[in-house]
Parts: structure tokens; sequence; C-alpha cells
């Protein structure tokens, strides 16, 4: 059976776009927010740094640098 002759035109593929109809969009809940999760405990276990140039992170130095002085 012989095959029906290439015409040498490529077919093109149109991309597709995505819109999102805003009467059915979902939006988040309503109500309290929760609160943004809180960094783990500064303890002797888990020695958290204090941020950089503050009273805090001062401290700490000295302390490290004079462990009687500190209890």
């Amino acid at each position: 059976m012989p095959t029906a002759p290439s015409t040498g035109t490529a077919t093109e593929e149109t991309p597709t776009t995505t819109t999102v109809d805003p009467a059915t969009e979902e939006l988040p809940e309503e109500g309290p927010r929760q609160p943004p999760a809180e960094p783990p405990a500064d303890t002797p276990e888990n020695d958290a740094p204090p941020p950089e140039d503050t009273p805090a992170e001062r401290f700490e130095e000295y302390c490290n640098e004079n462990p009687g002085a500190c209890g």
C-alpha cells in the first residue's frame, strides 16, 4: 500500500497558558494566625549563639574568655 507523500510542513504546537478564575480561586482560611515557630531554647545542651554585635554576644565572649567570672 503506498503512503501519502510528505508535504514538508511541520505542525506548530501552541503553548498552553493557565489562567485562574478569581471567582473559583481558593483563599486561605480565616481565623487566628499561627505564631511563627520559635527558635530552639539556648541551653547547655543546645548552645545557640546570640545575634552578632549585641550585649548578649559580648557577655558570652567575656564568659568564654573568663570562665570563672560567669556562673
